[in-house]
């Protein structure tokens, strides 16, 4: 099996002997680094797991940021473009824990979009612009929850574009509509974060708001950034905080 084929036993058995995110640095890089989390190697992972939990647990995910820049028939929402590449440059510069949803096809290029100025950036590989990742999806999803969990991850920060809010009626007749509101009725208790837009019976969907809820599902406390289009982002303002 090839190191970057995660598995959560691998996972556990390597935090357990060699994980030591308190004193873990590596050599400030001289360029943007991009690193493909699912394909991290250890030395990667283990400084990933380093930020996270600098930043006490907290993770912030970005799902297509930059779409609207490449399709015409996505709507523009004034002040979004600032408002990501502030968050972007933030992390960087501040070495906080950025994680970028792209399609496969546009990583190649994520660098002509991004600051040039040296740090750490993650991402990992969506297939087309959707909320499902590459190949794999059901167990690129597994392993990525292995290591989010093994990195120490508990709450998720989602924005992005194509951050769709739904809102249910007080009647749902539709049995998905109604087992999905059943299941995050039972998760908003143990997600305080979430229960916020959940009390409100609003569900996120689309290609931002879909990764957002993958996330939930998977057992994190998630919170939608205000750094979402073209819903959420006149819903707050951008305000990054190392280890907040």
């Amino acid at each position: 099996m090839k190191d970057a084929e995660l598995t959560t036993s691998k996972l556990e058995q390597h935090q357990k002997i060699t994980r030591q995110p308190n004193n873990l640095m590596l050599p400030t890089p001289e360029k943007l680094q991009i690193i493909n989390l699912l394909e991290a190697n250890l030395k990667e992972r283990d400084y990933f797991a380093s930020q996270v939990d600098r930043c006490k647990g907290k993770l912030h995910v970005l799902t297509h940021p930059f779409y609207h820049e490449e399709f015409n028939g996505y709507p523009e929402i004034p002040g979004y473009a600032k408002a990501r590449d502030i968050l972007i440059k933030s992390c960087i510069t501040h070495d906080i824990p950025l994680v970028i949803f792209e399609e496969s096809s546009k990583c190649r290029t994520l660098s002509l979009k991004i600051p040039e100025i040296p740090g750490i950036l993650y991402v990992v590989k969506t297939e087309g612009a959707s909320n499902y990742l590459e190949y794999d999806h059901y167990q690129n999803q597994k392993k990525l929850t292995a290591l989010f969990k093994w990195a120490g991850v508990s709450r998720i920060v989602a924005g992005g574009q194509y951050m769709f809010l739904r809102k249910f009626p007080q009647d749902v007749k539709n049995p998905h509509d109604r087992r999905t509101l059943n299941d995050l009725g039972f998760l908003k208790h143990l997600r305080p974060n979430a229960k916020k837009w959940i009390d409100q019976r609003i569900i996120p969907e689309k290609c931002a708001g879909g990764i957002a809820s993958n996330f939930l599902i998977s057992g994190f406390d998630v919170s939608l950034s205000p750094v979402s289009s073209p819903h959420n982002f006149y819903l707050g303002h951008c305000k990054i905080v190392q280890g907040s």
